[in-house]
């Protein structure tokens, strides 16, 4: 039966290379750890079929290339992964076993190749739902600074590993992981079902909205020129909720994120950032800020949180009500983390978050509170960023971002928005292609909540008709022995119905 299971094989391969991998290379399953194991499977696939002569679609090499740019891109110089979706906190400085396919179409050996790194300094991934950016990318191996910010929007119901994550922002920077989101909640522990919800991540939501909630995010503006980034996103969903995240990069060491949210409802919008654990966390006289500082690093992260109603922003650590402050960090270990929960009325109103890298032990702090000066909407908006070498002051004005730096000889720095590609349409060929294999193969029900509630309704059963039995025990002869016969027939027959009729069904 060989030849006939490869061909089993090949076909069912081709249904999911439809929607397993995008035409990006990105591996579909909301997770950076399902992506590197997603491309050591495409590499096996691809070797076997060079080995069995069997052609390779010129498709399926394209998507493998470029799969192996995303991994590249998102694998750090320790081997480690950005956690989104169901990611350990793995170091894997050799990483995974990839192949190279040489211009006759025909995949080598798979080998490690623990030289890998970043193509581009900025990359995107808009049907996929990730960004990925780059600082000090030149410095790549050898010790120096070097940071990377991922952000990611990705949601295909349906698909694997999927984390209530859109908007989330996850940064690390000279070796270091700063803001994550939970990673790899392992099965049968405490706490598995909030950690794959909402709280796990940093990303905008109503307040107890659920994970499986339905919603859709979209890519609004990007851009990118003079040192400066920025992405804007905005999810709509569940009904009447509207949230928008936009994301302000200025190089090398300056982060700004701006949320705010509008609702048809009186709810509220809530998100919460998480540190990675064994930060040092000390206060900042100089503002209501504070540093965040690794165990063997002089680097350190000043972080300062704002919201438009000057409600207060909850500090908790390893909260079971509400779920905050975990993160699973090596060897599946659940550690408890600093988190800060900042919440909101959905009314329009704003949220700031605002990290600086002092490095060195450099001193270019803030000097007074980062200030929200002119709020109009998520399109305009006047932010102040009072630095110890001089005021910073970024203005959105549509679809320009103005930043002016008093220490950069007061010379403004202008980007350009553009909007967002339009991906739909390769969203929903995965969707269809999805769609498709899903109605041509078997599908087995998960009975799991099932089986559970009909072991407890048997043992109730079992126990109550013991005590019938021992109360009626005086009667004895044929009543008692006809008793036994009806409920052992009562048994068989409750058993055939549960296997043949109620589990199947």
């Amino acid at each position: 039966g060989v030849a006939e299971f490869k061909e089993i094989a090949l076909s069912r391969l081709h249904d999911q290379m439809g929607f397993y991998i995008n035409d990006e290379g990105v591996v579909l399953e909301h997770s950076a750890e399902y992506h590197s194991h997603g491309v050591q499977l495409l590499g096996m696939a691809l070797r076997y079929m060079t080995l069995l002569d069997i052609p390779v679609p010129p498709s399926w090499i394209d998507k493998y290339k470029k799969s192996k740019e995303f991994y590249a891109a998102i694998r750090r110089p320790d081997g480690s992964l950005p956690m989104f979706g169901d990611t350990k906190r793995n170091i894997d400085p050799l990483g995974v076993m990839l192949t190279t396919v040489g211009s006759d179409n025909r995949a080598s050996r798979l080998e490690r190749d623990s030289s890998l790194r970043p193509a581009s300094a900025k990359s995107l991934y808009p049907a996929a739902g990730y960004t990925v950016w780059w600082d000090g990318l030149e410095n790549w191996g050898n010790g120096q600074p070097l940071a990377q910010t991922v952000v990611t929007w990705s949601y295909f119901p349906g698909h694997g590993h999927k984390l209530a994550d859109e908007m989330s922002v996850i940064l690390w920077a000279d070796g270091q992981p700063w803001w994550t989101n939970v990673g790899y909640w392992p099965y049968g522990y405490q706490g598995r079902k909030e950690a794959l919800s909402w709280l796990g991540s940093n990303a905008p939501h109503v307040l107890g909205e659920s994970a499986g909630s339905v919603r859709e995010t979209s890519l609004r503006y990007l851009g990118r020129s003079n040192g400066i980034s920025l992405i804007d996103l905005q999810r709509n969903g569940p009904v009447g909720y509207q949230a928008q995240r936009q994301v302000v990069h200025i190089e090398p060491d300056l982060w700004l994120i701006i949320d705010h949210a509008q609702d048809s409802k009186h709810r509220d919008s809530t998100h919460t950032w998480t540190a990675y654990p064994g930060l040092r966390i000390s206060a900042d006289s100089n503002t209501n800020g504070f540093f965040l500082q690794g165990p063997a690093s002089a680097t350190r992260l000043f972080t300062y949180f704002k919201t438009a109603n000057g409600t207060s922003v909850e500090h908790l650590r390893g909260s079971a009500d509400p779920f905050a402050g975990w993160i699973v960090t090596e060897n599946r270990k659940i550690s408890k983390a600093d988190a800060f929960v900042v919440r909101r009325p959905s009314d329009g109103t704003w949220s700031l978050a605002v990290w600086k890298l002092v490095r060195d032990g450099g001193d270019e702090t803030f000097s007074s509170d980062p200030r929200m000066l002119d709020w109009r909407d998520g399109d305009n908006w006047h932010v102040s960023l009072p630095m110890s070498a001089g005021t910073i002051e970024i203005r959105r004005k549509g679809e320009r971002l103005i930043v002016s730096d008093e220490k950069g000889n007061g010379r403004d720095k202008s980007l350009v928005l553009t909007k967002g590609p339009d991906v739909s349409p390769d969203v929903a060929r995965t969707h269809s292609n999805f769609a498709a294999a899903n109605a041509k193969y078997e599908k087995r029900r998960d009975l799991r909540e099932y089986r559970f509630k009909v072991t407890y309704i048997l043992l109730a059963l079992f126990f109550l008709q013991e005590l019938l039995f021992f109360v009626f025990r005086r009667f004895q002869g044929k009543a008692r022995g006809g008793l036994r016969i009806i409920s052992a027939l009562s048994w068989v027959g409750l058993g055939g119905w549960l296997t043949f009729v109620y589990f199947v069904t």
